[in-house]
């Protein structure tokens, strides 16, 4: 749902400038890069593989709408995609967010260990908010 969200924010530019071809060759990439997993891993290891291989096709479809919306905004917006929306810090919190899910799914028989990792992970949030909040502000303050 993240990815699907995220796709969203940039292909809201591309219906803008109306450039829907290059948003439909985007969605269509990742739609066969889907096709082609599902018929290649599936075979070998199951079901669990069509879950990982849409993640993975969503993640293709999110990158590919966002060098299609960057390019948009670059030619015909007259702008560049980092002065609206600060996409490294989106992406970053991305990453943090996956590698989370993906260690609960490596963690899942062990409740304890990912009770302890997710107070660890407050308790630094906790403890660095201050440092946090300032490069927040400093990320969404940036002038062009």
């Amino acid at each position: 749902m993240l990815f699907i969200f995220m796709t969203s924010i940039f292909s809201n530019y591309e219906f803008y400038y109306q450039k829907t071809k290059l948003s439909a060759v985007a969605t269509i990439f990742g739609a066969i890069l889907n096709i082609a997993l599902n018929i290649w891993l599936i075979p070998i290891y199951g079901g669990i593989a069509a879950c990982y291989t849409t993640l993975i096709s969503y993640m293709a479809i999110n990158v590919s709408h966002f060098f299609v919306c960057k390019h948009i905004l670059k030619k015909y917006g007259n702008m560049e995609l980092s002065l609206i929306m600060n996409y490294n810090i989106m992406y970053l919190i991305t990453i943090i967010f996956v590698i989370f899910i993906l260690l609960s799914q490596l963690l899942f028989d062990y409740l304890i260990v990912r009770i302890c990792i997710l107070c660890l992970i407050v308790l630094m949030f906790i403890i660095f908010r201050k440092k946090i909040n300032n490069v927040l502000r400093k990320a969404l303050r940036r002038k062009p």
